[in-house]
């Protein structure tokens, strides 16, 4: 039974160590900068100049959210892909 008891705690501490080396390597980018699609950035430009957005109150969005059953419903019928 002792066996048994060292095997799975070494078997954890090993899962332990694995996690913690994961989390250690996990850095943020240290310049903070982000990378646009140039092309994307253009074209929402132009909409903007061009006077073709729709401007909305924060959290306007939310008055045409499903609810979660038409969200499970939907996923159902298509799927997550």
């Amino acid at each position: 039974m002792k066996a048994v008891v060292s095997k799975v705690i070494c078997v954890a501490l090993i899962g332990l160590i694995v996690c913690l080396t994961a989390i250690s390597n996990a850095q943020p980018q240290s310049d903070g900068t982000v990378e646009l699609n140039e092309i994307a950035s253009t074209f929402a430009m132009e909409l903007i100049k061009q006077g073709d957005v729709i401007a909305d109150g924060k959290g306007a969005w939310t008055e045409h959210r499903l609810s979660a059953g038409q969200e499970n419903a939907f996923i159902r019928v298509y799927g997550f892909a």
